[in-house]
């Protein structure tokens, strides 16, 4: 949680375990050699992509397991 709020994470990340839900399922990352426009367009076209959060940013991705396909 300081990490998160260091960064101006969201309050309710989904990267964060909270009392009411031990699972974080947010994950940010980055595969060597690919850049993140590649990874994201690589996860839209992936079966289930209408199920999961994935978030784009200059160096990495974020994905999430929400329910629903949420894109940023």
């Amino acid at each position: 949680a300081v990490h998160n709020k260091k960064v101006g994470g969201a309050k309710r990340s989904t990267h964060l375990v909270t009392p009411d839900d031990q699972d974080a399922e947010g994950v940010d990352f980055k595969v060597e050699g690919v850049s993140p426009t590649q990874v994201a367009k690589y996860l839209k076209n992936c079966p289930y992509a209408n199920l999961i959060g994935i978030g784009k940013y200059s160096t990495w991705v974020h994905v999430d397991p929400r329910g629903y396909g949420a894109r940023w």
